[in-house]
């Protein structure tokens, strides 16, 4: 089973989340890049207001692909230390990554919020929207910025999860609404038959809408 595309899946996701319909205390919070796409078809059907939760991965020094933790917006950083230790790694090495990730975060910070600040988290009910989750580590991050800027319940919704990180974010989350939990998922975009990276712009055109 998989999606045409992120907006396909987003009106699937939006399906099996109609209860948040209208509501005035939920907040839908996208993970970019690809999360937009599929969080602007949720607000789209629920009639609720999109906007971004920045976090970046941090990657292993050297081999980037290898997510060893991840950084948000709100200076919550989330770092696997069982697989550094695990792949042998010097805390500057680590620092280098962070502070790199960190500075590309503002970057984009910048580009798609424009100086504004995220919208008021406390107390609301906060959707976290994503394309997909593999190893889960960018969503861990989301889920304790959403949890330390006041929110009364994080909800996590994607279209695709991996197993393993689907049980983790059960645990962490108030609650995971996922359509397609794979027992072994290599990449999110197996899921998709169309997976095309966004740009910035793109982005940026999501937000104003």
């Amino acid at each position: 089973s998989s999606f045409e595309n992120r907006s396909a899946a987003g009106r699937r996701l939006a399906d099996q989340l109609s209860d948040y319909t209208h509501r005035d205390d939920v907040v839908v919070l996208a993970l970019p890049r690809g999360g937009l796409p599929v969080a602007a078809e949720v607000t789209r059907q629920l009639g609720l207001q999109l906007d971004v939760m920045l976090v970046r991965k941090i990657g292993f020094p050297g081999h980037p692909e290898y997510g060893i933790g991840a950084i948000s917006e709100h200076q919550v950083e989330v770092i696997d230390q069982a697989r550094i230790a695990q792949l042998g790694t010097t805390t500057d090495q680590l620092q280098e990554s962070i502070s790199a990730e960190r500075q590309e975060l503002e970057r984009r910070l910048e580009i798609y919020r424009q100086g504004r600040s995220l919208p008021n988290l406390t107390d609301k009910t906060v959707l976290l929207v994503d394309d997909g989750v593999a190893t889960g580590v960018t969503m861990k991050a989301a889920v304790e910025s959403a949890r330390k800027l006041g929110a009364a319940e994080v909800v996590v919704a994607v279209p695709v999860c991996a197993a393993d990180s689907a049980a983790e974010l059960r645990a962490r989350a108030d609650r995971l609404v996922c359509l397609l939990e794979p027992a072994n998922l290599r990449a999110v975009g197996q899921y998709y038959q169309q997976f095309d990276q966004l740009n910035d712009d793109q982005v940026v055109k999501f937000l104003s809408n």
